[in-house]
């Protein structure tokens, strides 16, 4: 027993020591800086601390870095891809718009999911295309409609802005 007491008090020394070594008077006044700051508030100081953690990590954890949206675009592209020809060879190589629509449907939303609250090149990058992929699955002709040079420069966007963070995507 006296031999845990003494490993437990060695590891909580060692434990306050690395704290104290990696802390410095920088982190000490940035701690103190937001409770003087809540002093001054009416509200309890405990409150606003609890809360602006709180409401930091939602955003945090909805927007994904760009490397990741850039991965999950390039898994959404091989399923679509991969589902494209699925529904070519089931419809010998001429399917219905109907078709047509629900794999860019899904596709699209596919990568809405992948950017998330992205603001960053990549993000509006995907999010662009993703648009344009909802716009042509609902257009009365989304086999005519995949060829609008619009459509088609916005997945060369994604291709260009995953290219920068060092993911190969191919749109």
């Amino acid at each position: 027993m006296l031999r845990l007491r003494t490993v437990l008090t060695a590891l909580i020394g060692a434990s306050f020591m690395t704290l104290a070594a990696c802390g410095g008077d920088d982190t000490t006044a940035a701690w103190t800086e937001p409770a003087a700051t809540t002093a001054t508030s009416a509200a309890p100081a405990a409150e606003p601390t609890d809360a602006a953690p709180a409401d930091a990590a939602p955003a945090a954890a909805d927007a994904p870095t760009d490397k990741a949206i850039c991965n999950a675009a390039g898994k959404a592209d091989k399923a679509f891809k991969a589902e494209l020809i699925q529904l070519l060879q089931s419809a010998q190589g001429e399917p219905s718009d109907a078709d047509m629509a629900k794999v860019l449907g899904g596709l699209g939303t596919e990568l809405e999911k992948a950017a998330g609250s992205s603001e960053t090149k990549v993000g509006l990058a995907v999010k662009k295309f993703a648009a344009g992929a909802a716009e042509v699955a609902n257009s009365a002709s989304p086999m005519t409609e995949i060829e609008n040079p619009e459509y088609e420069a916005s997945g060369k966007a994604i291709t260009a802005a995953c290219k920068t963070v060092g993911v190969t995507v191919n749109y």
